[in-house]
């Protein structure tokens, strides 16, 4: 219901007049301006004069400013064809790519059905691959056989179980994750609830895993674990699955 103006005005702002950077930014940005901003294709662009913001420090980006407001008035052909697509084209061949205005040019964007999981009453909702919201997906579907209300919402142990599922969720993303145009991902077995049990048992309350690694989906086998509910969302009783004792 909005125009394209109206959709990126804000950003068009924030880009041009800028916005202070907070502390963690900051020190990441700095140490991605030593090593993968020198490096990048107008890396310096995402820069203060090669260096990355101090803390507080206002952050303008003219350039992406303009972009907007070319998006803006000109719309899709805007950035697929035309100016902002030569630019595209031109700094991905001077890197070594091989993209061309035709690329672009013929670009489709598609209407995706979203992948779900329940957990504990609600359906979560993702992008499907090849896009990453399955890592979220497949932690939800871990953390689901622990108590997590048994912890304080900022406690380490709470804490180490939601990093410990979203490693081993990351573990299977990067191997499975793929352009489902050209690969088979298997999207249904890395949600299974059985499968989230197998890889729930992984899982040490004590330590972090060191190097966690990508599971067989489509071998896994066990009991579901699954929430009780009386009524649309307030629990009479939950089963637990047997990750919650470990």
């Amino acid at each position: 219901s909005l125009s394209m103006a109206e959709i990126l005005a804000p950003a068009t702002r924030l880009a041009r007049e800028g916005f202070p950077v907070a502390p963690i930014t900051s020190y990441s940005w700095q140490r991605g301006a030593q090593n993968q901003l020198r490096s990048a294709p107008n890396g310096r662009e995402l820069t203060i004069d090669g260096r990355g913001p101090n803390s507080g420090e206002v952050f303008r980006n003219p350039n992406l400013a303009r972009t907007f407001e070319m998006v803006a008035e000109g719309g899709k052909s805007a950035f697929y064809e035309g100016e902002i697509a030569e630019a595209i084209v031109r700094v991905i061949r001077e890197a070594g790519g091989c993209m061309s205005a035709e690329d672009l040019a013929s670009h489709v964007s598609t209407w995706e059905e979203p992948i779900s999981v329940t957990y504990r009453g609600y359906h979560v909702y993702e992008c499907p691959p090849n896009g990453q919201g399955i890592t979220a997906l497949i932690a939800l579907n871990i953390l689901e056989g622990f108590d997590l209300s048994a912890f304080d919402t900022l406690s380490t142990e709470r804490l180490h179980l939601m990093i410990e599922a979203m490693r081993l969720a990351f573990a299977d993303s990067r191997w499975y994750v793929a352009d489902p145009a050209f690969s088979n991902v298997p999207v249904k077995e890395l949600l299974s609830k059985d499968y989230a049990i197998e890889r729930c048992k992984l899982i040490d309350r004590k330590h972090a895993t060191l190097d966690p690694k990508r599971g067989a989906p489509a071998n896994s086998s066990g009991s579901v674990v699954r929430p009780y509910f009386s009524g649309s969302r307030t629990p009479s009783r939950l089963r637990f699955g047997p990750c919650s004792t470990r």
